[in-house]
């Protein structure tokens, strides 16, 4: 638009200074025209709140409503400002959705003017019926009307929402083209339905879903009659899990209901977010996931992604390891975290790590609890075990003597050269700048300043050598 229409006030406030007038469209419509994506973002930071919502009022006037942008694919809404001025402009969406929209994103959690969102929302079906992707995540419960509304499109693709009514699912699980499905995190409750058809989710590739309890996973995949075609899989609760029987229980269904050659991620967790208020006392054993639990996991054999985050921890050690290792030599990211100390120390020691960087060349990112108390005994004269491509380790509760730290960062930083960072539970739980608070933080973040110290020896030792080795005519392996 023309330099003159506006101005900055206050270093990051656009200001209409005139009307808008018809000679100020051509050039925009040609730029216009070249659009395809668009993303709007309402924070509590002031900064980004450059546009106030008459900005969109004269712009619609101006128009007579038309769209400003006609060849746009992908539109995304985000408003997590909770002030006015967001919410008078959001009716004015449809100002950037053009024919030819595919997809659209609106994040609304604002408390005003909710019922012309839900207007708005409740339109989307008879003004774009093609559409292929949608997310909706509301503050208040809206189930009704964006389960009203995904009854009426069929030709979806990707679906993002909170919650559907059972008839709103049953629909979408006749879908012949949905690929990915997002449910939750349902804060109001869903209401599942008695049965899905036979042949549910023939294309379904991609199931994410967060829930109050993982019960409700469990409940929803045996409405299934199989999950052969998924290739990543996501369970999330919100409370922590009371019993390792439901591990085992959400474990059977995936090892019952999921292709062996083609599931590649998965990731179950039993809590949503970093804590340190569980007292050990309150944890019994049959809390803890036991690795007999974790077995049927080993049948998939092209597993690229496991992320296991249980409340109260895994009993695995360095046995299961082994088998892990030797049957997920595509593994990348390894994840088995708690946030509760466990009441012994961990069966898995250093030995398993050592394992891994053998076994599982991709692995770059490994969160574990081993007991680093017990020293592996490296034979000098076997074969280097070494893994370049490991950059992240967080050892999470594990268990450190206070004379060992020296002889547990030679071992790590032989094994793996590249890392870059070594992280623990208390690390994550305080600020990058703070000292560490307790003894067992204070031991791993030494492992990790001297792990920094003996990699650079070893870089400059491997580099005087092979400038010997050059100045020899030797070249260099």
């Amino acid at each position: 638009m023309p330099r003159d229409l506006w101005a900055i006030e206050n270093g990051i406030e656009f200001k209409m200074r005139r009307e808008i007038r018809p000679t100020d469209w051509p050039r925009f419509r040609k730029h216009a025209s070249l659009v395809r994506t668009f993303s709007s973002t309402w924070t509590t930071t002031t900064e980004y709140h450059i546009l106030d919502h008459t900005w969109y009022q004269n712009l619609y006037i101006a128009t007579r409503g038309e769209a400003l942008l006609p060849n746009v694919k992908d539109f995304a809404w985000f408003d997590m400002s909770w002030n006015k001025d967001a919410a008078a402009a959001f009716p004015f969406i449809p100002l950037f959705l053009g024919p030819d929209i595919s997809t659209i994103s609106i994040s609304y959690q604002n408390d005003d003017n909710t019922v012309a969102a839900l207007s708005l929302i409740a339109s989307l079906p008879e003004r774009y019926p093609n559409l292929t992707a949608v997310s909706f995540s509301f503050r208040d419960d809206v189930c009704a009307v964006i389960s009203a509304a995904v009854l009426r499109w069929n030709g979806l693709q990707r679906i993002t929402v909170e919650s559907l009514s059972p008839d709103a699912l049953t629909h979408i699980a006749s879908l012949p083209s949905l690929s990915a499905l997002t449910i939750g995190p349902a804060y109001y409750g869903m209401t599942l339905p008695s049965a899905l058809p036979h042949s549910a989710f023939p294309a379904l590739r991609n199931l994410s879903i967060r829930s109050e309890e993982l019960e409700f996973s469990i409940t929803f995949l045996r409405l299934w009659s199989t999950c052969s075609l998924l290739s990543g899989a996501e369970f999330r609760s919100n409370e922590r899990s009371l019993s390792a029987s439901t591990w085992a229980e959400i474990i059977g269904i995936v090892a019952d209901k999921f292709s062996p050659s083609i599931l590649t991620c998965l990731r179950i967790e039993d809590y949503s977010e970093s804590r340190a208020d569980i007292d050990p006392a309150t944890v019994s054993e049959e809390c803890v996931v036991p690795a007999k639990s974790l077995r049927p996991l080993l049948a998939f054999s092209n597993l690229t992604t496991v992320e296991l985050s249980a409340s109260h921890g895994f009993d695995i050690d360095d046995a299961f390891i082994l088998d892990l290792a030797i049957t997920w030599p595509r593994i990348e990211y390894l994840k088995f975290d708690s946030e509760c100390i466990p009441h012994r120390r961990p069966c898995a020691t250093l030995f398993s790590l050592i394992t891994l960087a053998q076994y599982c060349p991709l692995l770059y990112t490994i969160f574990i609890n081993i007991n680093a108390r017990i020293i592996p005994d490296i034979d000098p004269n076997a074969p280097k075990v070494s893994l370049a491509a490991l950059q992240f380790l967080n050892v999470v509760h594990s268990p450190i003597s206070s004379g060992d730290t020296a002889k547990v960062a030679a071992l790590l930083s032989d094994i793996f050269p590249n890392i870059e960072t070594l992280d623990s539970w208390y690390k994550k739980l305080r600020d990058e700048e703070d000292p560490p608070e307790n003894d067992h933080d204070k031991r791993w973040t030494e492992v990790e300043s001297l792990i920094v110290t003996f990699v650079g020896v070893r870089n400059q030792e491997i580099a005087r050598m092979n400038t010997r080795l050059a100045e020899a005519g030797i070249i260099a392996l």
